[in-house]
């Protein structure tokens, strides 16, 4: 059983979106715990997500969906702050100033929950541990060991990881990190500042990830050619405004992803005859999307992984419109140039990198690029990843990884082991959880999974419904 109101403290391992959650709900439950962070960056709460960003950076969902259950929301702080960031007047004019419509810039939600965990901080009621996790302790201790030697003990251990870094998108035989010019992080702190304005750069993945590189390098002066590659070559696709979709999928829970596919392509035609935007077909999927996929066979989840996966990416994870309207003037101009094909080889030409590639034509086609950047999202392949805690998890067998290498498995929010068995105290949050929800990665899901988590381990009071029951009140819009 988790640990509740008998235990006295409790650690947080990662110090971002799900980590800065967990430490305002825990304490907002019992104000008594003794509560520890570990975060080795340099701010507390804005995370990669929201702390690695420009100006240019615009959230991916509007300020309605950002609240956090904290006692101010984020509308009425960014309503308060509206003066100092003048920044906030395209997002209204593009809303019909509608705050909580509002794409916003994402660095202002990184502010808003570092001003909320900070004011923990400076009341002493959370202690900020800076540094890394780089092994738990020997039992009978529980608790964490950081770089610099110093423990850190608790009666839970809450993993709030995060997003970690992108795999490699090329097999590992294949050598793409040795070649001069490969960018392998695009998040990490000067990534692009041996990249000349003039240069032609090629991004590798043409999700989001890859959207927030353009920006970034237009932003910083660069105005050479782009080229962005993927298997598919499928762009995200935009928000829209206005319009409602009934909710269609609680009869149909238990449904292949083949007939899902089918049954959502019907339903956008309709709302198309309707002058309904398909994204609110999308958006009414939402709520049932951990239902949907807890009812998948492990077969089906292969399935839906292998084909159905990067269509149901670019329509979940959108752009803001004026971000969209961005990225289409650079395909106009042709400044920015997408193709789609399958990576075959790389290797070194002169100063530039050269990547064969096979179109789904046959043809085969050389690209090439002074500097290549890695933007194929976060990894998760928590079996073979080299993150010194997870390798440490591994070799205690305290973890498993799914063999889908989306996370590792837990069950409700108990990290389960290698022989099966849910933890007593050791815990995990956010998007390492995917494997048991798959849509973990967005504030509102994240949301509501620690205020599940901070109940438990508080003892506080919770509606007795399972953690999938209470994703169904999310609502639509994201």
């Amino acid at each position: 059983m988790p640990p509740t109101a008998d235990k006295a403290s409790i650690v947080i391992v990662g110090g971002g979106l799900s980590g800065t959650l967990c430490a305002l709900h825990i304490l907002a439950a019992r104000p008594d715990l003794q509560v520890s962070i570990v975060e080795r960056g340099e701010r507390l709460g804005p995370g990669v997500a929201y702390g690695a960003c420009s100006a240019g950076h615009l959230l991916n969902v509007p300020v309605s969906r950002l609240d956090i259950n904290a006692p101010v929301s984020f509308e009425a702080w960014l309503t308060r702050h509206a003066e100092f960031h003048p920044e906030l007047a395209d997002a209204l004019v593009e809303s019909g100033g509608r705050l909580e419509d509002a794409f916003g810039p994402r660095h202002l939600f990184g502010a808003y929950l570092e001003e909320q965990i900070q004011a923990l901080v400076a009341s002493n009621r959370l202690s900020w541990k800076r540094g890394e996790a780089v092994s738990f302790l020997d039992p009978p201790k529980r608790g964490v060991l950081l770089a610099d030697g110093r423990e850190i003990t608790g009666d839970a251990i809450v993993l709030a990881l995060g997003n970690l870094p992108p795999k490699s998108p090329a097999p590992a035989e294949a050598g793409l990190e040795d070649l001069q010019g490969f960018i392998a992080d695009p998040w990490a702190s000067g990534a692009f500042t041996g990249i000349r304005s003039d240069e032609t750069v090629l991004l590798i993945g043409t999700g989001l990830t890859m959207v927030d590189v353009v920006l970034a390098l237009r932003a910083q002066g660069h105005s050479g050619d782009i080229i962005a590659l993927s298997r598919r070559g499928l762009l995200p696709g935009r928000h829209a405004f206005g319009g409602h979709w009934p909710a269609f999928m609680a009869p149909m829970e238990r449904v292949s992803p083949a007939s899902l596919l089918r049954i959502v392509r019907r339903e956008i035609e309709q709302s198309m005859r309707e002058g309904v935007p398909w994204q609110r077909v999308v958006d009414s999927i939402r709520p049932f999307v951990a239902r949907i996929w807890r009812n998948w066979r492990p077969v089906e989840k292969r399935s839906f992984l292998r084909h159905l996966r990067p269509r149901w990416d670019v329509v979940r994870h959108r752009m803001a419109p004026r971000i969209a309207g961005r990225i289409e003037a650079l395909i106009a101009e042709g400044s920015l140039r997408i193709i789609s094909g399958r990576f075959e080889a790389c290797r070194q030409a002169s100063r530039e990198i050269a990547i064969d590639i096979s179109r789904s034509s046959g043809e085969r086609q050389t690209v090439h690029a002074r500097h290549a950047i890695n933007c194929t999202g976060p990894r998760s392949d928590f079996g073979s990843i080299g993150t010194p805690l997870i390798v440490d998890a591994r070799r205690r067998n305290l973890i498993r990884p799914d063999p889908l290498g989306l996370g590792i498995e837990t069950e409700s929010c108990a990290v389960i082991s290698a022989d099966g068995a849910p933890s007593s105290w050791l815990f995990a949050v956010g998007p390492l959880t995917r494997p048991a929800w798959w849509e973990i990665t967005a504030a509102p899901e994240i949301n509501v999974q620690v205020l599940d988590l901070a109940a438990s381990l508080t003892a506080a009071p919770l509606a007795p419904s399972s953690l999938a029951d209470r994703f169904m009140d999310l609502g639509a819009g994201i």
